[in-house]
């Protein structure tokens, strides 16, 4: 008898940049408005780029304010 597992990980890496972060709010708020549940929380991936990420990008700051 052969027992074995199986891990799944969804790998969400983009750059951190204004343009990339601007597209993933226009997905979630896609995703929200169609009542499908994103499976990237992006607000708390922006309060933990807020206190992590040092941001030098004036629009990337804008976007997460």
């Amino acid at each position: 008898m052969t027992q074995g597992w199986c891990n799944n990980i969804a790998w969400n890496v983009g750059l951190v940049s204004a343009y990339q972060y601007q597209m993933a709010i226009e997905r979630y708020e896609w995703n929200k408005f169609c009542s499908y549940k994103s499976i990237v929380p992006l607000i708390q991936l922006t309060w933990n780029m807020a206190r992590h990420v040092r941001v030098t990008d004036p629009k990337l700051f804008a976007f997460m304010k």
